[in-house]
């Protein structure tokens, strides 16, 4: 699971934990923290839509630290991201420590730049599926496999003329 924190710079950087009902009084940078597995991007992406609103918000800092996870919270994350730089004008840099893959990657490319430590592990979009090859063990307790012919199982949806 992934963690979003809010830090807001008031002559230098100050960090607000809480609520995210924080209101900001000077220019701030709104800095995000991705980090672990991400399962949900809803924690992160409510401070993002919520404080790249405000015109005293001058760019956004988001720090990663994760492997990646599922989907569809990454690709929401990119496209929020990729949001706040062209609709909201928004400068957006992403700074990542030690690993940054998979949906992680993916989300973080949404910004205007990455930045990242020499030795971090960076990239690999994509989907890693792992199975066994089990035929031996078939073979040996003598279980048969049989095909199925997918043709006659498929679900069709009744056509309709509109």
């Amino acid at each position: 699971m992934f963690a979003g924190m809010l830090v807001l710079s008031v002559g230098g950087l100050v960090s607000l934990f809480g609520s995210g009902d924080e209101r900001v009084d000077k220019a701030s940078i709104l800095a995000l923290d991705l980090e672990g597995v991400i399962m949900d991007g809803k924690d992160m992406l409510e401070l993002l839509r919520k404080y790249r609103k405000e015109d005293r918000i001058k760019g956004v800092l988001i720090r990663i630290n994760s492997p990646g996870g599922v989907v569809g919270p990454s690709q929401e994350m990119y496209e929020e991201i990729k949001r706040t730089r062209e609709e909201f004008k928004k400068p957006v840099y992403v700074f990542c420590s030690a690993v940054a893959a998979s949906g992680a990657y993916y989300a973080a490319v949404g910004a205007d730049k990455i930045y990242t430590t020499p030795g971090c592990m960076i990239g690999a979009i994509g989907a890693l599926m792992e199975f066994m090859n089990l035929e031996k063990l078939y073979d040996w307790a003598k279980v048969q496999r049989m095909p199925l012919p997918l043709e006659n199982l498929k679900m069709r949806a009744p056509s309709t003329n509109l």
